[in-house]
């Protein structure tokens, strides 16, 4: 209803009678859009904006504008990892989707939420259901990198399709990176989130900052220990340091030995080598190339 129909009902004395004149359909059908970017490994990531309501602009025009102007980006891209847009209803279609597509979405692990990313307000991200994941760990280091000043708000069970995604059936963990995030404004759910709430600027703005964050998943490098029970004989590999000299190439056999044992400790599986190296304040590249070395030792299994 318009805002003055809404006045109207709300300024009546007594009860309402309303009558909904619909008849179930047996051959319904429900829309949904979706596109599969190939990349070099099978791995997907999720990409999802929700179609229900493109008349409130914020919410979420401009997430259906981003998220197909993202596409057309990848499309452009070599890209590491296949990703899979999805424009669908929200909850309803998410459901549906899945419900669809349970075997491909149970093999997904991570993704992106687009919503609510054209406002004029400030930047905030809404966390995955595991903080620990690395996809909030980039978002954060996105906001860091470009000195933004941003919000956080913490998973809970309201919100966008995250609740689809990642409930006990998918475990997909999703980040949403939002201008003016739902819930938050004063226009939200009104007649007065329109165009002029939004501009393409703002929209544009957010685009970066989904790139930047896609650039930095596409570099994301996990590594898995396959003998996590208690340290490794490093010695039996040739990795431990001797008298006269490293085992292991560097200038300093200690830094290196520290480096083998940071990983061997970190390594589980679910903590990217970025995570890993913000966390013992050492160099990408010099664990990176470590974890090389475990790796074709049989240490290390590399999985993403």
């Amino acid at each position: 209803v318009t805002k003055a129909q809404f006045e109207t009902l709300k300024a009546s004395k007594g009860p309402l009678e309303v009558r909904v004149d619909s008849e179930f359909l047996s051959n319904g059908s429900l829309p949904v859009g979706e596109l599969l970017i190939p990349g070099e490994s099978k791995k997907e990531i999720l990409i999802s904006t929700y179609i229900c309501h493109p008349s409130l602009a914020n919410d979420n025009l401009s997430g259906v504008i981003l998220t197909a102007f993202l596409a057309k980006e990848l499309l452009q891209k070599k890209l590491k990892f296949s990703y899979r847009f999805i424009f669908a209803p929200e909850t309803i279609g998410a459901i549906a989707y899945c419900a669809k597509n349970e075997t491909i979405m149970k093999s997904i692990d991570t993704g992106l939420i687009v919503s609510c990313v054209g406002g004029p307000g400030k930047f905030s991200y809404k966390q995955s259901f595991d903080k620990s994941h690395y996809i909030n760990f980039l978002t954060e280091e996105v906001f860091r990198d470009e000195k933004i000043q941003f919000s956080t708000y913490p998973f809970d069970i309201h919100g966008s399709d995250e609740r689809q995604y990642s409930s006990q059936g998918f475990r997909i963990n999703t980040t949403t990176i939002c201008k003016d995030k739902y819930y938050e404004y004063s226009y939200y759910h009104t007649s007065l989130d329109n165009l002029k709430f939004v501009n393409a600027k703002n929209i544009v703005h957010s685009l970066e900052l989904y790139l930047k964050l896609i650039n930095k998943l596409e570099d994301v490098s996990i590594f898995k220990s396959l003998v996590p029970n208690c340290e490794v004989m490093l010695s039996k590999h040739g990795l431990y340091p001797e008298v006269g000299g490293a085992i292991v190439p560097g200038k300093d056999s200690h830094q290196e030995l520290d480096l083998i044992l940071w990983l061997l400790f970190y390594c589980d599986g679910k903590m990217s080598l970025y995570q890993i190296s913000k966390k013992i304040s050492k160099p990408f590249k010099d664990l990176y190339k470590t974890a090389l070395i475990l790796e074709k030792k049989n240490i290390l299994k590399k999985i993403n």
